[in-house]
């Protein structure tokens, strides 16, 4: 898809590797603007310089270690400001750790978007030998500036990932994979092809605004061998839903009899009104009736979120939390494919709980 580039581009700088040279102490020593990334993204491509005009935002100055969901709002309402100012596309900088984490959120928080938000970052650090930085700017630029295309994406490695369907794999220049489905596209040069029609967005259903209402009070939970049930009980007594993160098959120690036993906590969690849901560790989806320790998990209500990754869930469920209250409604729209975060086959035969 080689269309007319539009021309107003905004770079909203969060922190993190890409966004500028950092001392030992953390203290950034020069931002965005200060290190030349203009002039470095038109040197490696020329022919962008009268295509598009770029514009800089420090938004945030933090790692994305340090990101909270917070600062997921905050990054919203900024895309949110500019879009009513009249960019054609946005390009955000961010460190890799929680960049999947934040794209899914946008993507919740930002709906009906009408242009390209591209989520990037960098293996290396800017001044780096043989840094991935300005690489990935380009193509996000490129991305950004193609009017056809709107919603939240992640540029890597001249590759395209859906908002809610990327994880980081590894620290190399190749860092992001889509998760259990394709990846949206590939960029070449100042050509952008589109591989996966199946994660663009379709007809906008409303006007857009910003809608970054969250809670966070949800718990984590990772399971593994030894995990103390008692956790389950004290989520019950502080947080509003609990998110489980089950080996690849969706199991769980469930063994009647068995100290470790998940079950009956689970079962006090429905009892009291929160609701438990269910990701996998790995690249599957979950279906919880498949086998008979699985089925114990949603015999005692545990939610499976099928194909949609723990890094879409989570933000999805802390924002569903700001959006609803009662168990039911919270099910409804967590199994309600609000960004792409869930395959529609998968979504739509979901066992009932």
């Amino acid at each position: 898809m080689c269309t007319s580039l539009s021309s107003r581009i905004v770079l909203i700088t969060t922190g993190g590797t890409i966004a500028g040279v950092y001392d030992q102490t953390g203290t950034i020593l020069m931002n965005a603007d200060q290190s030349g990334w203009a002039s470095g993204i038109f040197e490696l491509r020329p022919e962008l310089r009268t295509m598009v005009q770029i514009e800089f935002d420090s938004c945030l100055n933090v790692f994305s270690e340090d990101m909270t969901p917070t600062d997921w709002a905050t990054l919203a309402q900024r895309v949110a400001d500019w879009v009513s100012r009249g960019v054609t596309g946005i390009v955000i900088s961010h460190g890799t750790d929680t960049l999947a984490y934040t794209s899914a959120a946008l993507s919740y928080m930002l709906p009906n978007l009408p242009i390209p938000v591209v989520v990037t970052g960098a293996t290396k650090p800017l001044a780096a030998k043989g840094t991935d930085a300005l690489r990935n700017l380009c193509d996000s630029v490129v991305v950004a500036a193609h009017s056809s295309l709107r919603g939240v994406y992640v540029v890597f490695a001249s590759t395209i990932h859906g908002g809610t369907r990327v994880r980081k794999m590894a620290s190399k220049r190749r860092a992001f994979e889509s998760i259990n489905c394709k990846t949206v596209g590939i960029i070449r040069g100042l050509d952008v092809q589109i591989s996966n029609n199946t994660l663009l967005p379709g007809q906008a259903a409303g006007r857009f605004t910003a809608d970054t209402r969250h809670d966070p009070s949800v718990a984590f939970l990772k399971v593994y061998p030894g995990l103390d049930p008692a956790w389950i009980d004290l989520a019950v007594e502080s947080k509003r839903a609990i998110l489980l993160e089950l080996y690849v098959d969706g199991a769980a120690c469930t063994q009647e009899g068995n100290a470790y036993s998940l079950t009956e906590g689970l079962k006090r969690a429905k009892t009291r009104g929160v609701p438990v849901f269910a990701t996998s560790q790995q690249k599957s989806a979950l279906d919880l009736t498949r086998y008979e320790s699985t089925s114990r998990l949603h015999r005692a209500g545990v939610v499976s979120l099928c194909d949609m990754t723990t890094e879409a869930a989570l933000p999805k469920l802390m924002w569903v939390l700001g959006h609803a209250s009662e168990p039911e409604q919270i099910k409804m729209l967590m199994l309600r494919n609000i960004a792409h975060e869930l395959s529609e086959v998968i979504s739509s035969d979901m066992p009932s709980h």
